[in-house]
């Protein structure tokens, strides 16, 4: 064989080899996978068994619960001046917010007002100072 011909044969051995160590490292890999799969199918049964276990102590704990009783006649004058705190709260609300929206106008007057007058400055001369020019 020639020159070209060996350099050929050696290359495709070359790849033949690195095809044999990608199909080895993959079986490594997929044994390695399949025995972790394996392992953590052992350990999903152990947790759901554990969770049906709390699910069952779960269920007796609400069947051994005290049925819930209609409300006593305390517990609904309670819930009576909840409701008129609550209405009154709200009404207070409203009363504070709309203080805040005349405090708001009437800061935004006084500013307006502030601008719109010249705020003349008398020196220890007691002369008055010339206007500003416009």
């Amino acid at each position: 064989p020639g020159r070209f011909e060996r350099a050929r044969l050696e290359t495709w051995q070359q790849g033949a080899a690195r095809q044999r160590e990608l199909v080895d490292a993959s079986v490594a890999s997929f044994d390695l996978w399949q025995s972790e799969s394996e392992t953590l199918r052992e350990a999903l049964q152990g947790l759901e068994a554990d969770r049906d276990e709390k699910k069952n102590v779960a269920e007796d704990a609400r069947a051994k619960l005290p049925k819930e009783e209609a409300p006593s006649v305390e517990l609904q004058g309670l819930r009576g001046k909840v409701k008129k705190a609550e209405e009154v709260v709200a009404s207070k609300q409203k009363e504070l917010d709309a203080l805040r929206a005349s405090l708001a106008k009437l800061e935004g007057e006084e500013a307006a007002e502030r601008q719109a007058k010249p705020v003349v400055v008398v020196e220890a001369t007691g002369e008055l100072p010339p206007p500003p020019a416009v």
